[in-house]
């Protein structure tokens, strides 16, 4: 019986990570309601059951600090800024949130092999989604389950496709399978990817791949030479033969020069983030240390807009479309500091924990890089979806890895 209490938050983390997971790459709705559930039970289970806790280092309170410093220093914006609505919070809250869930993982831990199965059983769903939708249904970019909000699928699939290849180049067991898997698996990424015909989240694949070289390019440069050159193939292959990426990526030649000669928008995707990010700039510039505040970038846009400064074309635009021109204009230089410290404080735990969790610290690392690069050209911070997934993805990985280094320190602590 305690045997069985003992173990029972270990099953229940593992099972909400993987419907997390899996939820992420069908379901919007139900994704949420698991994420409450576990926000809402980890207070709860890092409390059940007795146990010897390791006392939290330097590096925990650091990455814990670093959560809340980064949704404490939002509310102080807000407060400063003298306008305060729920609507705008939300989204900084989601990290202070997840404090607990880190230290619930961190004292329990979860099947790791259930997160790794999850993540690929998630990316082939949404490859099946997505064929579906286009090959079925005649959807000309596809969506998923995410309420038409393509880049979050987009950026979703990536992210899952990214770490079951982490753990099938890692892994001891897979053998002569591991070659014909990790080409199955990037193949059905690539393809979803590429019918969302999102092009911030195109932007981040050559560093994806580029994690992927470095985490096996000491064990077998050959081979990582050989699926390079077939990586760089298949992106030809779908230039040549996927009329959507054709028309999206040929098409952004002219209005680029129409832009930079004439100052015109005179598309709907490059040129009006040009222009969207122009706005950006001048709201830093104008707001260096707190920035326009939370809720404020529209009407401020709209401002520059009857001033003609920015180009009425931009009016609709409800989002600066890259997180860290957005961070700085929104919440100037206190809130863009905010985020480079977590990410800084989370990336440091992960590389000083990442003798005993090589595969999570791979994971970690293409986290951020991913969510960077896509957020050059995208709103993921700003997002429901993906502010959710990348809050809740920090606390399990690193509380994952502080699990596994404690039940090292610990054996060793037994040995002696």
């Amino acid at each position: 019986m305690f045997y069985a209490l003992k173990t029972l938050p270990y099953y229940i983390l593992s099972l909400c990570v993987v419907s997390l997971i899996i939820l992420s790459n069908l379901s919007v709705t139900y994704y949420y309601y698991v994420a409450v559930i576990l926000v809402l039970t980890a207070p709860i289970i890092f409390y059940v059951t007795p146990q010897t806790l390791r006392r939290l280092d330097h590096f925990e309170w650091s990455f814990i600090a670093a959560l809340c410093a980064y949704a404490s220093l939002s509310a102080i914006n807000m407060w400063f800024h003298g306008d305060w609505h729920w609507t705008d919070f939300n989204e900084p809250s989601k990290f202070l949130l997840v404090v607990f869930v880190f230290l619930a993982v961190r004292r329990h831990g979860l099947e790791e092999r259930a997160l790794a199965t999850s993540t690929f059983i998630g990316v082939f769903s949404a490859f099946a989604l997505a064929w579906y939708q286009t090959e079925i249904l005649g959807v000309v970019r596809v969506y998923g389950s995410t309420n038409h909000i393509i880049s979050a699928f987009g950026l979703i699939v990536l992210l899952s496709g990214y770490f079951t290849l982490i753990y099938v180049a890692l892994s001891k067991n897979l053998k002569i399978w591991r070659v014909p898997l990790a080409i199955v698996v990037a193949g059905v990424t690539l393809y979803t990817i590429a019918v969302t015909g999102t092009k911030g989240i195109w932007i981040a694949l050559p560093g994806t791949f580029g994690l992927l070289v470095m985490s096996k390019w000491g064990s077998n440069k050959w081979l990582v030479l050989t699926l390079t050159m077939l990586f760089v193939a298949s992106l030809g292959m779908i230039f040549m033969f996927n009329d959507l990426v054709n028309n999206r990526l040929t098409g952004l030649m002219q209005p680029l020069e129409t832009y930079f000669k004439t100052g015109l928008v005179s598309d709907g995707s490059l040129t009006i983030r040009l222009e969207v990010w122009k706005a950006s700039i001048i709201m830093f510039f104008n707001n260096p240390i707190f920035g326009v505040g939370l809720g404020n970038f529209v009407s401020t846009k709209s401002e520059l807009i009857a001033a003609g400064v920015i180009q009425p074309s931009t009016e609709f635009v409800g989002g600066p479309h890259s997180d860290i021109l957005g961070v700085l204009a929104i919440q100037g230089m206190i809130g863009f500091s905010a985020l480079f410290f977590m990410y800084y404080a989370f990336l440091r735990l992960c590389w000083r924990y990442k003798a005993k969790s090589i595969e999570l610290f791979w994971c970690s690392l293409g986290l951020i890089v991913i969510y960077t690069l896509t957020g050059l050209a995208g709103d993921r911070l700003s997002s429901n979806l993906t502010a959710t997934y990348l809050a809740l993805m920090m606390a399990i990985f690193a509380g994952q890895m502080s699990y596994k280094k404690k039940l090292f320190l610990m054996s060793n602590s037994a040995k002696n």
